[in-house]
């Protein structure tokens, strides 16, 4: 009798705990997503909040078109900063919503800089880090608009080079039982590219460059003058930003003026940039080589 009390009692104490368990995930979960579950397949081989002792009532689903941006549809331009707007839907009782977002490169490189807009319904998922976006939990309410919740922020873009950027996302459609039983997860993607014929330039006062022959064939020559006696630095990318040449030599060098030469004989015919550092400034040039 002893034995059957104890296994109940135990049986009873590991049941609380599971239960306690999943209240508490939910719970915490309304305050913002844990990192790394935007369904990245950088991030943990593509996790999201549809895991055991999570969201995992129902099988992980998709839809498409539930993250939009003003970002035309010639692609983005570096350095410029657009709008990213997340929208989940569901049934018209459906009045808790909750996400995770995060922009990468194709090799999975956090690409540019979300901003937060709106502090009461957003926040990083992650306070030092910009790579994963999501809702506060004032921002899972949906209780004004039943059915449909809407979130957004703002992303700088990449610097040129840096190539196409994905966006991506996991939606939680909520049963609002302050557990995390019976909440559906679904995952969206957006993909854009950079535009290919955009060349991000500020005005500089004290930097001016050409780059010779174009279409390349054997040597791109950089010529560069400044205003003062530093030394800039010039790379040469592929379009989805890897470094391929990094120039620290000169062919001649006479102060304000340096003339780069970089051999580009063993490099495969296409689009390049010739990225160019001086100081906190960065200019680049799209080149093709033949």
């Amino acid at each position: 009798m002893k034995t059957s009390i104890t296994v109940i009692t135990l049986f009873i104490t590991v049941t609380l705990l599971i239960v306690q368990s999943c209240y508490q995930e939910g719970f915490t979960n309304v305050a913002g997503a844990p990192v790394g579950r935007a369904a990245s397949p950088f991030d943990f081989g593509g996790l999201t909040c549809n895991v055991s002792g999570c969201h995992s009532s129902f099988p992980l689903g998709s839809r498409s078109g539930w993250i939009t941006s003003n970002i035309p549809g010639s692609g983005y331009i570096a350095g410029q900063t657009y709008t990213i707007t997340a929208t989940a839907t569901s049934s018209a009782s459906c009045v808790r919503f909750g996400f995770e977002i995060s922009p990468q490169t194709a090799t999975g490189v956090t690409a540019g800089t979300a901003i937060i807009t709106n502090a009461t319904l957003t926040k990083l998922a992650l306070s030092t880090s910009t790579r994963w976006i999501t809702h506060t939990q004032t921002g899972t309410s949906a209780a004004a608009t039943p059915g449909t919740k809407t979130w957004s922020f703002n992303w700088t873009a990449p610097v040129s080079g840096t190539g196409t950027v994905t966006f991506y996302g996991a939606f939680n459609r909520a049963n609002n039982s302050g557990t995390s039983v019976g909440d559906s997860i679904f995952t969206s993607q957006l993909v854009v590219p950079e535009n290919p014929t955009a060349v991000w330039e500020e005005a500089r006062q004290n930097l001016s460059f050409s780059v010779y022959p174009i279409p390349a064939s054997g040597n791109i020559f950089v010529r560069l003058k400044t205003d003062d006696n530093s030394l800039p630095e010039i790379e040469l990318t592929d379009v989805s930003g890897k470094i391929i040449r990094k120039v620290s030599d000169t062919m001649s060098s006479f102060a304000p003026e340096y003339i780069f030469n970089i051999n580009t004989i063993d490099i495969d015919s296409g689009i390049y940039f010739i990225r160019i550092i001086h100081g906190s400034d960065v200019s680049v040039k799209k080149i093709i080589i033949l």
